[in-house]
């Protein structure tokens, strides 16, 4: 990360927020599952989580420097119909050098959907897009190996 102030700033406590509105394509059905099964998808929820996450780290990162997530422990505790608000609500509880670990909470109007665990890590973004350019420019035969 270099000597920015970013990884400084990145420090228990922080805590942002994401919402989405439930929409057909946000649904189990919409995502392949069941047809008949048109509630919120954990793919779906999971997005909240991220976009969570972002939202408490983005302040305190210097420009140029990114989040991405590296695992999560995920709960999907009760549906969510199409219509409803799901806001995820994220809390930075460790830091080791460019590695996060938030915990988040997602509830929908009436009451809570999911929990997790996400670790992210801080990246540089310039960084981070030319190790995927050489990959890119590695020829088809070996990138699907």
């Amino acid at each position: 990360m270099g000597g920015g102030t970013g990884a400084a700033r990145l420090a228990p406590g922080l805590a942002g927020e994401y919402s989405i509105v439930v929409g057909p394509a946000e649904t189990a059905a919409g995502v392949g599952n069941d047809p008949d099964v048109t509630v919120l998808s954990t793919p779906h929820l999971l997005m909240v989580v991220e976009g969570a996450c972002y939202a408490a780290a983005r302040p305190a990162l210097d420009p140029g420097q990114r989040i991405v997530g590296a695992a999560v422990t995920l709960r999907h505790l009760a549906p969510t119909p199409v219509g409803e608000r799901v806001t995820g609500r994220a809390t930075l509880v460790e830091v080791d050098g460019a590695r996060l670990v938030f915990e988040v909470t997602v509830e929908d109007e009436h009451e809570r959907v999911g929990e997790a665990r996400m670790e992210s890590y801080a990246i540089d973004l310039a960084r981070f897009r030319r190790r995927l350019d050489r990959k890119d420019a590695r020829p088809a035969a070996e990138q699907a190996r």
